[in-house]
């Protein structure tokens, strides 16, 4: 019987998904959490066997609690429920070291045999996100053959993408590093034509590739200070 993690901050949708998984004669214990401190307390009591992270926009807080959760409990795969299928928030949750990601489309069965599927140490996808990823990959491949090494990115530019990479929207950006908005989208087209890529989802791809930004396998610590972010403004 599996042992089971939920975690959304929307209390309906929880108590939902709770009460579906509880229904199946797979899953043993589900516990259940509202807020990333209570995520982390409940990894520490319950020690699940895999964990359901639910993510809706704004994405940043959900994707810095995966990289807690990853940190805290690296033998604790995390399955990520997106509200939209999205590109760039699937793929930045995959480098981020989710065991799978679907979407709100699956249904009861396909959920827990994914959270299984996980707990065993497979990649857990919808059907529409392993057809996104495998036409990414394809493109991605196809674009490394002819491009050269991009031309080098400055120290600002390397921030930028670190915490785009990271899940953070332009506004929690501008944020992090005490600028406008205007300027983080600068920075990012900029990045897009020093990369050789169309979008920002290839442009964290393209980054990874070349090993620009970390494999995201830390948290928070990540992210730069303010001290920091003033040195470098």
């Amino acid at each position: 019987m599996l042992t089971v993690l939920l975690v959304s901050e929307h209390r309906l949708l929880r108590e939902g998904l709770a009460r579906l998984l509880r229904e199946s004669d797979s899953v043993g214990t589900v516990s259940e959490a509202g807020s990333a401190e209570e995520a982390l307390e409940q990894v520490r009591l319950s020690q699940p066997e895999v964990a359901l992270l639910h993510v809706s926009h704004p994405v940043g807080s959900r994707v810095r609690l995966l990289h807690a959760l990853r940190d805290k409990a690296p033998d604790v795969p995390v399955v990520v429920l997106l509200d939209a299928v999205d590109d760039e928030v699937m793929l930045v949750a995959m480098q981020a070291g989710a065991g799978g990601c679907l979407d709100k489309d699956v249904d009861a069965d396909r959920l827990v045999a994914s959270l299984h599927d996980a707990a065993s140490g497979e990649i857990a996808l919808s059907d529409r996100f392993a057809r996104q990823i495998a036409r990414m990959f394809a493109r991605n491949g196809r674009e490394a053959t002819r491009q050269p090494y991009p031309e080098a990115l400055t120290r600002r530019e390397l921030e930028v993408l670190e915490l785009l990479s990271h899940g953070l929207t332009n506004r929690e950006i501008a944020r992090s590093l005490f600028v406008s908005e205007s300027t983080v989208r600068a920075h990012l087209r900029t990045v897009t034509q020093k990369l050789g890529v169309h979008n920002r989802v290839h442009a964290v791809a393209r980054a990874m590739e070349l090993g620009m930004v970390p494999t995201l396998q830390g948290s928070e610590e990540a992210l730069p200070s303010r001290h920091q972010s003033q040195k470098l403004a």
